[in-house]
């Protein structure tokens, strides 16, 4: 039965938002939604709703890739997405537009973080929806330590000192070596280097041995061990 009439919008109710607890980032889970009003009457089921997974790798130099499945859901579709970076603390350091694009490379270099949390968000074509928002994904750089293969030690300040380099580094211990296992020189500074001496005395030209122990900031212990070619160029 119908009643004929104007009828005006009063008010609407919410309720709580769905957790789903079984949910797992490794399945490609989507969702539809349906419901029954006070009357008993059921909905049909909402278009299916497909959340952004998001993944992080940290590659080689030091850089971070990010990866992500297209959200969907939205009768519109997606207008863009946007990479929100976070420090550990929960502190907003950066947010990267990316338009349509699902993967962004984070090739930054921020040295007062190590840590780092990210989170994409999907904003909606049609405007008064809801951004859809990713899961987060926390990644921690390595201390990327690094060394010369030789110096040349004859005061130009060209190249004189031999020292490992390295990034968020906490703790620094390095030894360097002779061919026969004479420790040469020690040093705890990361920014002391050994200038080719030996008790004041210049080193001849030749290969020498080093090991250097590193602590980055997370407490991560890392050894470096190699060689380096002592030149001496006038």
């Amino acid at each position: 039965k119908s009643i004929q009439g104007t009828y005006s919008f009063l008010a609407t109710t919410t309720q709580n938002a769905f957790a789903d607890p079984a949910y797992l980032l490794e399945d490609a889970s989507c969702y539809r939604i349906g419901y029954k009003d006070v009357c008993d009457n059921q909905s049909d089921l909402s278009i299916e709703a497909c959340p952004v997974r998001l993944t992080g790798t940290l590659l080689r130099d030091n850089s971070i890739n990010l990866s992500w499945t297209p959200y969907s859901g939205w009768a519109n579709g997606v207008s863009e997405y946007l990479v929100e970076k976070y420090s550990e603390d929960g502190t907003l350091l950066q947010t990267f537009p990316v338009g349509n694009a699902t993967t962004y490379v984070d090739a930054s270099d921020d040295l007062n973080y190590q840590s780092f949390v990210y989170l994409v968000k999907a904003i909606p074509a049609e405007a008064g929806i809801g951004q859809a928002t990713s899961n987060r994904v926390a990644v921690m750089k390595d201390p990327n330590l690094f060394h010369p293969t030789a110096f040349t030690p004859n005061g130009d300040n060209l190249n004189d000192i031999f020292t490992v380099f390295g990034q968020y580094v906490a703790a620094f211990e390095m030894k360097i070596f002779n061919r026969w296992g004479e420790m040469l020189f020690t040093t705890d500074n990361i920014e002391t280097g050994w200038d080719g001496t030996f008790r004041g005395n210049d080193m001849p030209e030749g290969t020498y041995t080093f090991i250097a122990h590193i602590t980055d900031r997370a407490g991560r212990t890392f050894k470096r061990s190699g060689s380096v070619l002592l030149l001496r160029k006038e």
